[in-house]
C-alpha cells in the first residue's frame, strides 16, 4: 500500500531496489506502481497471473476471463501467457511458481509475440481494485490470518493454488501448517514455532 511504502521511505536512508506486491489484471495497484516509478523502485508482481483468485473466495478467476481468453486466442497464447506478456511490456518483474514441466515451459514461451496498445488497454481495464491476498495489516510477527491451499498441488490454472507464490511451511503451536505467501522471495522471520513473512536483503513487501 502506498502509505506503507511512504512510511518506510521516511525512516530509511537506503531506498528499496524492489517492492514485491500483489499485482495481476484484477488488482493492479496503479497508485503504488506510480510511487515505485517516482523513487526508482522495481515493481515485482506477486501472483502475477492471478492464481490467487482461484482459491481466495473471489467471484471469478483470471484464467477464465473472457478478455484474456480472446486476446490469447488472437495471439495463439493462453491467458497466463497473455498476463505474463502484459507484465513484461509494462516493465515489471513477475515471480512465478510451478512444479510441472509443461507449465514452466509455457511460462517461458512469452517472447515470440507482442500485445498491441489496444490489448494492453483492455487488460488495464480489468482492474477491480479488490485485493485477493491478505490485508497487509493482518500479517504480523504473531500470526497471519490467511487461508492455506494445499502445497502438494500445482498452480491455480488447474488446482486452485498460486503460481506467483512460494511456500514457507512450519508447524505453529498445534494449529497446523502455516504457509507464508511469497515466503521465498520476500524472506521470512521465525517467531517461536511460526514462520511469517518479513524483509530479506533489499526486498520490502508492503503489499
Amino acid at each position: 500500500m502506498p502509505d506503507h511504502l511512504t512510511q518506510l521511505l521516511d525512516t530509511v536512508t537506503v531506498v528499496p531496489a524492489v517492492n514485491q506486491i500483489e499485482l495481476h489484471p484484477y488488482f493492479q495497484q496503479k497508485e503504488l506502481q506510480a510511487l515505485h516509478a517516482e523513487h526508482g523502485i522495481l515493481t515485482q508482481a506477486w501472483s502475477p497471473i492471478g492464481g490467487i483468485t482461484s482459491y481466495a473466495g473471489g467471484e471469478k478467476r483470471s484464467f477464465d476471463d473472457p478478455t484474456l481468453i480472446e486476446i490469447g486466442g488472437r495471439h495463439g497464447k493462453t491467458p497466463a501467457q497473455v498476463m505474463l506478456r502484459w507484465h513484461l511490456q509494462q516493465g515489471r518483474s513477475a515471480i512465478l511458481k510451478s512444479t510441472k514441466k509443461d507449465r514452466i515451459a509455457e511460462n517461458f514461451d512469452v517472447f515470440d509475440f507482442e500485445l498491441t496498445a489496444a490489448d494492453l488497454a483492455a487488460i488495464d481495464a480489468l482492474d477491480t481494485g479488490i485485493r485477493s491476498g491478505p490485508e497487509p495489516d493482518s500479517i504480523t510477527l504473531e500470526h497471519t490470518e490467511w487461508p492455506s491451499p494445499r502445497p502438494d498441488r500445482d498452480d491455480g490454472r488447474r488446482a486452485r493454488s498460486d503460481p506467483g507464490m512460494g511456500w514457507a511451511t512450519s508447524r505453529c503451536a498445534g494449529r497446523g501448517p502455516i504457509r507464508s505467501p511469497g515466503g521465498g522471495s520476500a524472506g521470512s522471520r521465525w517467531t517461536g514455532r511460526c514462520r511469517v513473512p518479513g524483509p530479506a536483503g533489499r526486498h520490502f513487501r508492503s503489499k
